[in-house]
């Protein structure tokens, strides 16, 4: 078991073409976590992360500040305490249109082969 605080892990800039997101990871292969990863990611206002999909589903946990989810129909809202289920091969992207910091934790399984954190 491991313990300890989220802020001393440091953030890192999440790449271009995101703007104003970074991340941390939480729990990976450096806490010993072989099967799935968990990511703390903040985005600035007027901020967004990557419009990208992934082969694998994931799921994210928003946590403070409000922004939009843009998916392949559409954009809709999200707010704190939402759970936004992302399956295999969804396009998806947020962006923060508020005016407070946007902060969720993104839930995703480890790769094999993967080396995040170790």
């Amino acid at each position: 078991m491991k313990h300890f605080y989220h802020a001393e892990i440091p953030l890192e800039d999440i790449a271009s073409p995101a703007v104003g997101a970074r991340r941390r990871w939480l729990i990976d292969a450096s806490v010993g976590a072989p099967n799935f990863t968990v990511a703390e990611v903040e985005v600035k206002p007027g901020g967004s992360t990557l419009h990208h999909s992934h082969a694998y589903e994931h799921a994210m946990f928003v946590l403070e500040g409000t922004g939009e989810v843009v998916e392949s129909t559409g954009t809709r809202p999200i707010t704190p305490w939402e759970v936004i289920y992302i399956a295999p091969g969804d396009l998806h992207q947020i962006r923060n249109n508020g005016g407070k910091m946007l902060r969720f934790l993104s839930i995703e399984p480890m790769l094999k082969g993967e080396k995040r954190g170790a």
